[in-house]
């Protein structure tokens, strides 16, 4: 058994409502103590201990609320975000050769896990090995519950990382030239959003630039009483191992989930994401034609 820890409970020391936060520490060495008063100070500034009680929980150094989500294992990758992996190419000291991508961003499909994604990267690799490869990685909530809004943003860290300039070439090397990879419904959704996230970083009148996009298994099945058990099923394979019950028994609960959610977002008279994804696609403002 784990020993007991002492939960501490601090209250702010600042004018209006009280805020409570609280942190979990495990009994301290001597060592130790001075690191997890580092983080006290840290992170709870002016504070004054108001009580103790006894907890067998897991060691907590930051409140839950400042803790961003926690990337997936991803070998091989460095994670830009907990959607987001970078993996660099071979530095070889050469320029990449002028009929290769400099960059490959890959769109993975709802809930692809990254041993499953990866081994796309790992082509592109040795077709490419001094290209830059990212990958976005989410799941088929995202692209079916988030916002607009929240799908763009969660593309962001591509622009930021491949374009921090319209060309991406920061006025010192050759213009970028990008492969896209969108496979099946989710990527496809989340590479228009990458689209609009490059328009809402460096202007309406500009497109993402990129040599080519490859529409793989996408777009799909618009209509969702025909998707809506491909959905689900890809959903409970995420999540089956979360439940004592058997496998069919959450994709029906997702299947429910996915229904609702259908309904709610038509009575609010907002427009489906792949819808979405189809129509901006197709956009002459949105994506470049050559």
């Amino acid at each position: 058994r784990r020993p007991a820890e002492r939960q501490l409970i601090y209250k702010r020391n600042r004018p209006g409502p009280a805020r409570i936060a609280s942190i979990n520490i495990v009994r301290a060495t001597d060592k130790e103590k001075p690191f997890i008063q580092k983080l006290q100070h840290q992170y709870f500034p002016g504070c004054t201990k108001q009580k103790k009680t006894l907890s067998s929980n897991s060691l907590r150094a930051l409140p839950p609320h400042t803790m961003p989500p926690k990337p997936v294992p991803f070998p091989g990758f460095t994670p830009l975000s907990d959607r987001i992996y970078l993996r660099n190419g071979n530095e070889t000291g050469k320029p990449v050769p002028p009929d290769h991508p400099t960059t490959i961003v890959i769109f993975g499909w709802g809930d692809g896990m990254p041993k499953h994604v990866s081994k796309y990267a790992d082509g592109f690799h040795d077709l490419y090995p001094s290209s830059l490869i990212l990958v976005a990685i989410s799941k088929t909530l995202h692209a079916s519950n988030q916002p607009e809004s929240d799908r763009v943003q969660a593309m962001m860290p591509i622009i930021d990382t491949v374009f921090p300039t319209p060309t991406g070439d920061g006025g010192t090397s050759a213009q970028e030239r990008v492969l896209l990879h969108a496979m099946s419904n989710t990527g496809g959704i989340f590479v228009a959003a990458a689209m609009v996230a490059y328009q809402e970083r460096h202007g309406k009148d500009k497109q993402l630039p990129h040599e080519l996009l490859v529409c793989d298994s996408t777009p799909g099945g618009l209509v969702f009483s025909a998707q809506v058990g491909r959905w689900s099923r890809a959903m409970a394979v995420g999540t089956a191992k979360m439940f004592p019950w058997p496998f069919i028994v959450t994709q029906a609960l997702w299947w429910l989930f996915l229904w609702g959610n259908y309904l709610l977002e038509r009575l609010r008279g907002a427009e489906p994401s792949g819808v979405w994804a189809v129509r901006v696609m197709n956009e002459a403002e949105v994506t470049s034609r050559k």
